[in-house]
């Protein structure tokens, strides 16, 4: 029989701190799951909202935004430490969060329409949306590092239940962070962003109920800094509690803090390698399960989960959104107020009504995919020619004549893919495959032919990579091809994407402010239709997931193993052999980075196969990245609480928070300059994709893990028995 003695029950205080950062979390991380969707999703009026920015413009402002949400912290723990203490600050931070939501919703509310929200299209939209992300950074800033500390209250110096429990507040803010995207992600992404936010500022409002409706447990703990004064309805133990509490806010700091300073500093510095790679997840990585994985949702899923929980043909959808954006920027040129009067208030107040929308979706007779598509390809037509001519005839003759090199690239790029399916039939030798091949070419020419209904050998193109992309016999065969007989379109799609370039040049000018605009909307525009027609197949409508619901892959993991981590650490402690806090960060450091290499093939699968790559990468690199987390992230909230000297104690929290914010700017940075497409290279080059951004995500942190495994033995040292 064991007389190893139990460890007392946690602090009922902590489930009432456990509850209210699960609703504060829930919040952020439902407007963080659709912050850079919002941002880069085109408007098309009061059905689609969206800001239209490029994904480099989001990158960096979410990057910002993170930054600056993690910045605030020092002063709000200096006015807790100082002034307000931590319970009031806590209520202040729940208050700005839930108006912050509730603004950022109000965007789409004052917004004149389909125009992208810039400082000159748009500046009272936007002005409304940066008044709600700077609410949110304000109450933040309250919010988060006294909640922290908090918790830290609720245990008396040395005892070991404080690692354990810092990590079952983890798991409440995970638990929140899981149920976020699945929520307020879906709704946002089907019905509208607004909404998505005011999900989450709803989530706020419940955090905050709870706290005060439960804060009788908290008796003792956030209150304001200790007083000397001549209260003396106090007993002995609370004389001397007092005291202690007073003297620990008032002595002056010796040798053992400036060197727990010093571990606090070094690990912080560490600690922002772990966050530029992990902070990738609400922005690159965000976007590249939006436009490069296969979120297809499978039959036998679809027949036992409702339809509404989907996007239904989100190819189509994005080809659509783009085409009629365009169609609404093209009427504007040469309007002598060409923003127009905008919609008017009932029309604004429409656009919150989601149960009325879904009521009249549900009364609206749509049309059937076919006549959708014939209507959406004529107006695209129509478009294509207006905005690729010139009212000079020297240079509609340049224009024309471009327009021929096109064509020409088009066809010669048809015609060696049309050779690579005969190469491949040919090595195949197999009836089968040669009878599948010749399907694949009767379908390709008909896209291809004159008279038909499509008539674009560059989609006829595109259709024949996609077939080989998703037949894996067929991409068998055509790897084991030479290099002649493979062939290669690379240097005539460059060709062509040369000839449209000159011809937007040559037009620009002629289409006044929104000339640039409408040439770059063009080219998207062509690339979302080469996208939707190679993957689609007639009478099929396929249901995809929400590219937000990825979000709550990491907290999910967390959830799950954050009690596995508990057991390990206790585990190892019974036998003093637990990891010092700088080696746990290192193990983190090192994770992160092992996430980023999973995602290396999996940036090549995305390039090789059009933007379908496997459900499994992203989640693999979650689950390598959640265990760095668990490292590192509860790990560090529980060093602060442990090393910082009392009078200090929210203003360190607030250090640890401003070295997550420098991180946050950096990674939006590196998003923006290298994940926002192919702008990097340095191994795997053009045909890898993203492979190149990833890994220089995966060499970061893996450089400074093994800095400080090398540094751990002397950084325990200063932390003079504080493990």
């Amino acid at each position: 029989m064991s007389n190893t003695p139990k460890s007392p029950p946690h602090p009922a205080g902590l489930w009432v701190l456990f509850t209210t950062e699960l609703w504060e979390r829930f919040a952020f991380y439902s407007m963080r799951a659709i912050l850079v969707l919002y941002l880069v999703s085109i408007s098309t009026g009061d059905d689609t909202p969206g800001l239209g920015w490029t994904e480099a413009d989001a990158y960096v402002l979410y990057g910002w935004y993170t930054g600056l949400v993690y910045l605030s912290p020092i002063l709000g723990g200096w006015i807790a430490d100082r002034f307000l203490g931590q319970r009031i600050c806590v209520v202040i931070g729940a208050i700005l969060m839930a108006l912050g939501e509730f603004v950022l919703a109000a965007t789409e509310f004052v917004r004149i329409g389909s125009v992208d929200v810039t400082a000159t299209s748009d500046p009272v939209a936007l002005w409304t949306f940066y008044a709600g992300l700077g609410l949110m950074i304000l109450g933040n800033g309250f919010f988060k590092p006294c909640i922290s500390v908090m918790v830290g209250q609720l245990y008396e110096p040395g005892d070991r239940r404080r690692d354990s429990g810092f990590t079952i507040f983890y798991m409440g803010i995970n638990i929140g962070a899981f149920m976020s995207p699945l929520i307020g992600g879906t709704v946002g992404e089907i019905y509208g962003y607004q909404y998505g936010f005011l999900i989450a500022g709803l989530g706020m409002v419940f955090g905050l109920i709870s706290f005060l409706v439960f804060g009788k447990h908290l008796k003792g703990i956030g209150d304001p800094p200790a007083k000397r004064d001549a209260n003396t309805n106090r007993t002995p133990e609370e004389e001397a509690a007092h005291e202690r509490a007073l003297y620990e806010q008032t002595r002056p700091l010796d040798k053992k803090d400036y060197d727990r300073i010093f571990v606090i500093v070094i690990l912080a510095v560490f600690v922002m390698a772990f966050w530029i790679a992990f902070e990738q997840a609400g922005s690159s990585l965000n976007i590249f399960a939006k436009a490069s994985t296969d979120r297809t949702v499978a039959a036998s899923v679809q027949n036992v989960t409702p339809e509404w929980l989907f996007l239904k043909n989100e190819d189509f959808i994005e080809y659509q959104n783009i085409v009629q954006r365009l169609g609404l920027l093209t009427d504007r040129i040469g309007r002598e107020h060409e923003e127009g009067e905008g919609p008017t208030f009932a029309e604004r107040l429409e656009r919150f009504n989601i149960v009325g929308r879904i009521m009249a979706a549900d009364d609206e007779e749509v049309l059937p995919i076919g006549e959708q598509i014939t209507a959406v390809r004529r107006l695209a037509a129509e478009l294509r020619s207006r905005l690729r001519s010139s009212e000079d005839p020297e240079m509609q003759q340049k224009i024309a004549e471009l327009l021929r090199s096109v064509e020409e690239a088009d066809q010669a790029i048809f015609t060696e893919l049309m050779s690579r399916l005969d190469a491949i039939a040919a090595a195949g030798n197999d009836s089968a495959v040669s009878e599948q091949i010749a399907g694949f070419k009767r379908d390709a020419e008909r896209f291809a032919d004159p008279d038909g209904a499509f008539a674009d050998k560059a989609i006829a193109a595109e259709k024949i990579r996609e077939v080989i992309r998703r037949t894996p016999v067929l991409t068998r065969i055509l790897d084991g091809l030479s290099a002649d007989e493979a062939g290669s379109t690379a240097e005539l799609e460059a060709r062509r994407a040369t000839y449209l370039n000159e011809i937007a040049e040559l037009v620009v000018d002629e289409q006044g402010r929104y000339g640039s605009q409408l040439q770059a909307a063009l080219l998207t525009m062509e690339h979302a239709e080469r996208a939707f027609y190679a993957r689609y197949e007639e009478g099929v409508e396929p249901l995809t997931f929400p590219a937000s619901w990825y979000q709550s892959v990491n907290p999910l993991f967390v959830v799950v193993f954050a009690p596995m981590f508990v057991f390990i650490w206790g585990f190892l402690a019974r036998y003093g052999i637990e990891p010092s806090t700088p080696t746990k960060f290192a193990l983190g450091l090192l994770l992160i980075s092992v996430a980023f290499v999973v995602m290396i093939p999996g940036a090549i699968e995305a390039k090789h196969t059009g933007g379908r790559a496997a459900i499994y990468w992203l989640l693999l690199c979650y689950l390598f990245a959640t265990w760095g987390e668990l490292c590192l992230s509860p790990i560090g909230l529980s060093m602060i609480t442990k090393l910082s000297p009392v009078r200090y104690a929210s203003q360190f929290m607030g250090v640890w928070f401003l070295a997550s914010s420098l991180s946050y700017i950096m990674a939006g940075y590196m998003a923006s300059y290298f994940g926002s497409g192919e702008g990097v290279t340095i191994v795997f080059g053009s045909e890898g994709g993203l492979a190149d951004f990833f890994l220089l995500m995966a060499v970061i942190p893996a450089v400074i893990g093994l800095i400080a495994l090398a540094m751990a033995p002397t950084l325990k040292k200063k932390m003079h028995g504080i493990l």
